[in-house]
């Protein structure tokens, strides 16, 4: 069995609010492979709480993470209460082998995440097989499965709640990591793929293989994970999933008082989700359609590619967010118009198959958070907060 990956860490979490949550328990930590990502995005006074059995696994992830927000126990998951004291997580993680336990001691640590949550917590667990899914139904009156391809195996995760539906737009079928709207856009790539595959296995051909493997590769570009999230005021957020390729001063920008910006440009590969999200709450100002060319997004040429142009004009000044298309595909898919209401981390529209997007702020009226090389995460990752009269 290969490591979770980060993307099927990313996926699950991404099921529940750990921005907002105060109090994350960790259930079977390891080495940490959920820990990182956890204390990534967990706010700087919120708390992190790790039960792990095995003390040589409990004492490495003290020394990995140096972070007082954390507290490793040594001790079994089942014995989860004791260490609460009275408490109630909003969140508990879990990526325990269920079906490898001994049943008896798998309904006991089963039976402690329920009691371990507060009303509308959020029970987050990722599994190698989808047997545990019925346990899961039997604790809690709302469970939304999502699988991860992009993860061998792929990894089955389940978001649970007691209180509350985990909030979800409605997937296209349990097994497909897409919604109605991203299924629409993709399957002109994903139908034609998985047919010829069908086809020429059907001959006995093996090359039917990498056209289905293609099947399942435009599967996981065009996936739509869920991103929860409790904005924080004054807080500018990522338009796109991906790498910060340029954080440049003193661009030209029009549709910007005073007619000058920062402007923060995210480079996404094939691999990243390709959704775009709203960086703040507001009102869609202005759109436009710009046609250009279709250089390689990395190349700095690519600011002049075919591309979108957003203005948002939020509660602290206004945003303009710009989707570009790459040299693959050329289309860019636009989910809002002009005069329409949009929340922070809302879906407002597609770029097909690697690309770059710039999010442009007013110039000296920002703290600009990021530098160029962090990774981002639409709707999650704080891009820039407004400075006080800015």
């Amino acid at each position: 069995m290969l490591p979770t990956s980060r993307t099927a860490v990313r996926d699950m979490l991404d099921l529940a609010d750990v921005p907002g949550a105060d109090l994350v328990v960790e259930l079977g930590p390891g080495t940490g492979v959920y820990t990182g990502e956890i204390l990534a995005r967990l706010r700087p006074d919120a708390r992190l709480l790790a039960l792990e059995i095995d003390p040589h696994l409990a004492e490495l992830l003290t020394q990995r993470f140096d972070d007082p927000r954390l507290q490793v126990v040594c001790d079994s998951a089942e014995n989860l209460h004791e260490h609460l004291r009275g408490e109630r997580a909003d969140i508990v993680v879990s990526g325990l082998p269920y079906t490898s336990l001994e049943p008896e001691l798998r309904q006991r640590i089963l039976d402690q995440i329920p009691r371990a949550l507060r009303l509308h917590g959020v029970a987050l667990v990722l599994q190698y097989s989808p047997f545990v899914q019925a346990e899961l139904r039997r604790r809690f009156p709302h469970v939304r499965r999502r699988v991860s391809l992009l993860n061998f195996p792929p990894a089955f995760l389940f978001g649970c709640s007691a209180g509350a539906e985990v909030r979800a737009e409605e997937p296209t079928g349990s097994l497909l990591p897409l919604t109605r709207r991203t299924w629409s856009e993709g399957r002109r790539y994903i139908v034609p793929s998985a047919a010829l595959g069908a086809a020429l296995l059907l001959k006995r051909r093996r090359s039917g293989w990498l056209a289905l493997g293609a099947a399942a590769g435009f599967t996981a570009f065009f996936r739509d994970p869920e991103r929860p999230l409790t904005a924080e005021p004054g807080v500018v957020y990522a338009a796109a999933d991906g790498v910060v390729r340029s954080v440049d001063e003193s661009v030209d920008e029009p549709w910007l008082p005073g007619g000058r910006a920062v402007r923060i440009a995210t480079f996404l590969n094939l691999h990243n989700v390709h959704v775009n999200r709203s960086p703040v709450e507001g009102k869609v100002a202005e759109m436009e359609f710009v046609e250009g060319g279709f250089a390689p997004a990395l190349f700095s040429r690519a600011g002049h590619n075919t591309r979108t142009r957003i203005a948002i004009d939020g509660p602290s000044g206004r945003v303009v967010v710009v989707p570009m298309a790459g040299l693959i595909a050329r289309k860019i898919s636009s989910w809002i118009q002009p005069g329409d209401q949009v929340e922070t981390g809302q879906r407002i529209g597609l770029i097909h198959l690697s690309s770059r997007t710039d999010v442009l702020l007013p110039e000296g009226g920002v703290h600009v958070l990021v530098r160029p090389g962090d990774r981002v995460r639409a709707g999650i990752t704080p891009l820039a907060r407004y400075r006080p009269g800015g």
